[in-house]
């Protein structure tokens, strides 16, 4: 806490001096701003013009090679504006209050809303309000930007710093319901359907403890290719993927009271049964040890290898070994199951894959052309800028037919006679979804070319039916330097060391007594301080969505 404490003070007394060049901060631009124009305002100017762009990512690896990548080079063309991107290539954090406290963030910043820099950097004056960039240099810019987006991400002064992608507009749901466009989680269950063919074990079979366990003994000792195929897999640290995100939506554990009071799911009745159901897989023996220390790659490996037949995890981080696997054998198709319930038979409530967005943009006022940082967001934005940053080039990897994307056969044949050279000339380089508007581009999106993108496609969707708009829970913690935020991170590490242990108790006795002694010792550390305060964000955010009760089962007991 004190480190928190002490950085927030650095950057408080940093950040007032803007006009002064410190730790190599570059001099500002004397280009003149071009402030009206005909047609959109990213057509106002388009001189040429290099804006630093900082993803807060140290695993991203877009790198800007317009010579090369068509996309890139088409993004140039319509905008004038070239990229510096740059990335984390040690500790993030640490690189990111570097740049704080040395004025040297640049033109674009991308990094999480719940990082508390970008609260910090608000209140320090260190952020251009956007509603004044948009009003000054792009005020047509207003016209597409969902008003649900502005209201959610307006800080307390009145402006508005933070312009999320991947933003789930309800705007956007209505304007494009023709579509079908609803939400997404990136939480899953899916299994070798060959193997479930060849031991007569169905899709059903999963939606039940016990169906689910026996469904998994009819694979324990299964080899595939000279591997043995482990039963089921977790995503990394096996215990957190499980009981986190995904197996607690599984089980529809109560996240809400009567009175529309926040809960905290860890200590509810159902979390320990969720607690006994993997302890009983891992004492079956049915998951293994290794799932513990794995990381994504190597569960990347495993799955690319066919060594897992029932994965349960984060069904978007693994797209690339669903699509390796069938490559290397058709038949090895991943279908989705279940998912599992809990004994009640209460209908699963899957967290969404951020309604409130993944990433925001920020623009500092260390930006030497806040005024093409503005115009370059609107230009992405626009429905001309999410085609060309999600699909490519219209005419040459894809045409619109019926307002749909399709991609052209030449862009098919090119991927099929060279994925990787394809990738680098005609794909996005890495990434470019900078601000990805989703509904739009699932409003839009092709039908999937591919084997691999046909089941990713399947697994995907079969969260439709379970998805939380969970957007009440979003940016509940404590406040970064506080006593609650020292406080929920002791209980969250010692939790952690906790649950490894519950998994691989010796029996469901052992299993309940562990929990109802760590229920015990976080309330000691004072975690109900912790729950106060979320509970008072989580009210606010329900009146903000007009909401009196965000749980689903009290939505219906209520009547809302």
């Amino acid at each position: 806490m004190k480190k928190l404490i002490a950085l927030a003070t650095i950057v408080l007394l940093l950040i007032p001096v803007f006009t002064v060049a410190a730790g190599g901060a570059k001099e500002k631009q004397t280009a003149a701003v071009v402030r009206e124009g005909t047609g959109p305002s990213w057509t106002w100017d388009t001189s040429p013009v290099t804006l630093g762009l900082y993803m807060h990512e140290g695993w991203y690896t877009k790198q800007w090679n317009p010579s090369l990548n068509i996309r890139d080079k088409a993004l140039f063309d319509a905008t004038g504006v070239n990229l510096d991107i740059s990335m984390p290539t040690g500790d993030a954090q640490e690189r990111l209050n570097t740049m704080i406290a040395g004025r040297t963030l640049p033109d674009i910043v991308i990094l999480g809303w719940w990082f508390d820099q970008v609260r910090q950097m608000q209140e320090a004056g260190m952020l251009y309000p956007l509603n004044e960039l948009i009003d000054e240099y792009a005020p047509d810019f207003w016209d597409i930007i969902p008003q649900s987006m502005v209201d959610w991400y307006t800080a307390p002064d009145g402006n508005w710093y933070q312009f999320p992608n991947f933003f789930w507009a309800g705007e956007d749901l209505e304007r494009y319901a023709e579509y079908g466009v609803g939400f997404q989680s990136n939480g899953g269950m899916y299994a070798r359907k060959d193997i479930m063919d060849e031991l007569g074990i169905t899709a059903e079979d999963f939606t039940t403890q016990d169906g689910m366990v026996n469904a998994l003994r009819k694979v324990k000792g299964y080899t595939y290719d000279g591997y043995p195929v482990h039963p089921v897999y977790f995503g990394p640290g096996a215990v957190g993927e499980f009981l986190g995100w995904i197996g607690t939506g599984f089980f529809a554990i109560p996240r809400e009271d009567a009175d529309g009071n926040l809960l905290d799911m860890r200590v509810q009745p159902k979390y320990l049964e969720l607690l006994q159901f993997q302890n009983r897989l891992y004492r079956e023996g049915l998951m293994s040890d290794e799932n513990f220390v794995d990381v994504r790659q190597q569960i990347t490996e495993r799955k690319s290898r066919g060594e897992v037949f029932l994965f349960i995890g984060n069904t978007a981080d693994y797209t690339g070994s669903i699509r390796d696997l069938v490559m290397l054998d058709p038949e090895a198709q991943y279908v989705p199951v279940g998912p599992v319930r809990a004994r009640d038979g209460a209908h699963p409530w899957i967290n969404s894959s951020g309604l409130a967005g993944w990433q925001v943009n920020i623009i500092p006022r260390t930006s030497e052309r806040p005024d093409r940082a503005i115009r370059f967001l609107q230009y992405l934005y626009s429905e001309e800028g999410q085609n060309l940053v999600n699909f490519g080039i219209e005419g040459v990897t894809y045409e619109k037919v019926n307002g749909r994307i399709q991609w052209t056969d030449y862009y098919l044949e090119q991927q099929a006679a060279d994925p990787q050279g394809a990738g680098q000339k005609y794909g996005d380089g890495g990434g470019m979804w900078w601000v990805n508007n989703p509904v739009y581009g699932r409003s839009v999106e092709p039908a999937p070319a591919t084997l691999h993108a046909q089941l990713h496609r399947a697994i995907w969707d079969a969260s439709a039916p379970y998805v939380l708009n969970d957007l009440a829970w979003n940016n509940i913690g404590p406040d970064g330097g506080t006593d609650e935020a020292a406080i929920a991170a002791e209980v969250g590490t010692y939790w952690e060391a906790q649950l490894p242990q519950m998994v691989m108790a010796s029996s469901p006795a052992e299993v309940e007594a562990i929990w109802r002694d760590s229920v015990a010792h976080i309330r000691r550390l004072g975690v109900e301080s912790v729950w106060e305060v979320e509970n008072q964000k989580f009210q606010r955010n329900k009146e903000r969505l007009g909401l009196r009760y965000a749980w689903p089962p009290n939505q219906e007991r209520f009547g809302r």
